[in-house]
């Protein structure tokens, strides 16, 4: 039994009778009005789920009289009753928020499922309503409490810096250690607030890229230094081989300094003590392709490489095997790749590691492309 309230406006007492009698035998509560005078009188005392009303009434007409009681009940659904219909009529209908429609002469069949229709889209659209204010509502928590976070952080990570030059000779052993945990804990908890603040943006940005020219090898090279301390702490080498001025793409260089970053930092973490990354890049007709190959560990076989990319995925770190972070580094690199019309796809090395690929255009975006753009393999 459905237990919603319905009322049925019509000047035919046939046609009430018929509608109060099926709709009653689905389970509906039915008040009928003759007039839609009578109708908004009754939506005035009395909360109500649907109206079902003619077009045509003796005093106002049923799209006048919906349109007067959404005043009142902005939530109450409207299905139209019609022997005359027409195209601009039914506009009419639909822009007054209408959702559903049934023609006479009707079966108790039709009249059901014009009903069932018209309240289970209003469902929906309510369901997405609420859905998109939850995002909307978590995406401004989550920036919220990032941008708190970074204030205290960042006087944390100045000051363990502070007093590892202050006291460079002076500390013992114990002492160093602690201020590097620090430091290393600190810029670990950055990354991840950054991450959560550019996925936020990233999530509610609709932008292709940014028509910038930028030098690949000087956002390799960036990328590289700002993540050295973190490679020469296990012994891994990073190798830049990217050659000089291959290619001028375009982009916005912060998220694609970004990209690298992740990557990079991806590769140096979950690669074994004394490992390798390689980073290289060619021309591949209109696009930019760059590979950075990580000789530590492999992805695991029951990891789905599609899975890589998505939000969350947290993996094993390959050294305590216990998960950290919040799995959105690679996350963020496709989010930033798809909206530069780039592509991203990881590869299974057997017995060495691993290799993830990236493309990038080399043209403007408001340049003609020559060719498809390059597809990640299966």
């Amino acid at each position: 039994m459905s237990g919603e309230k319905i009322i049925v406006c019509d000047d035919d007492n046939l046609i009430l009778q018929f509608c109060a009698t099926v709709l009653k035998r689905a389970g509906y509560e039915v008040t009928c009005a003759n007039c839609g005078y009578e109708a908004l009188r009754l939506t005035k005392d009395q909360e109500f789920d649907l109206l079902l009303i003619d077009y045509v009434l003796p005093d106002i007409n049923g799209l006048e009289t919906f349109e007067a009681i959404r005043t009142v009940r902005p939530d109450v659904v409207g299905t139209l009753m019609t022997g005359y219909g027409t195209l601009s009529t039914a506009i009419n209908a639909i822009n007054l928020g209408f959702k559903g429609f049934v023609t006479k002469p009707f079966t108790h069949e039709e009249l059901l499922f014009a009903i069932t229709r018209a309240l289970d889209q209003n469902k929906l659209e309510k369901q997405v309503l609420a859905y998109k204010q939850a995002s909307e509502l978590k995406d401004r928590f989550i920036t919220l409490i990032s941008h708190e976070l970074r204030t205290p952080l960042a006087l944390i990570l100045s000051s363990s810096n502070l007093l590892k030059n202050i006291r460079p000779q002076a500390a013992d052993k114990d002492e160093r250690r602690l201020l590097a945990i620090i430091g290393n804990e600190s810029r670990r908890l950055n990354n991840i607030i950054n991450d959560l603040i550019l996925m936020t943006e990233l999530n509610g940005s609709t932008e292709q890229g940014g028509h910038d020219p930028l030098d690949f090898r000087q956002i390799t090279e960036e990328a590289v230094k700002s993540l050295q301390e973190a490679a020469d702490e296990r012994g891994i080498t990073v190798s830049n081989v990217v050659p000089e001025g291959i290619s001028t793409f375009y982009g916005q260089r912060p998220k694609i300094i970004k990209l690298m970053v992740n990557l990079l930092d991806n590769a140096i973490k979950f690669n074994r003590d004394g490992g390798e990354v390689t980073i290289t890049a060619k021309k591949s007709n209109d696009l930019l392709q760059c590979e950075l190959e990580n000789t530590g560990l492999e992805i695991p076989d029951n990891i789905t490489i599609n899975d890589l990319f998505n939000p969350f995925n947290i993996a094993e770190d390959p050294l305590t095997k216990e998960k950290s972070g919040l799995g959105l580094g690679l996350s963020v690199c496709k989010r930033i790749l798809d909206l530069h019309g780039g592509k991203i796809w990881a590869q299974r090395i057997p017995g060495k590691g691993s290799k993830f690929v990236f493309t990038l255009p080399q043209k403007s975006p408001d340049e003609p492309s020559d060719s498809e753009s390059e597809k990640a393999p299966q």
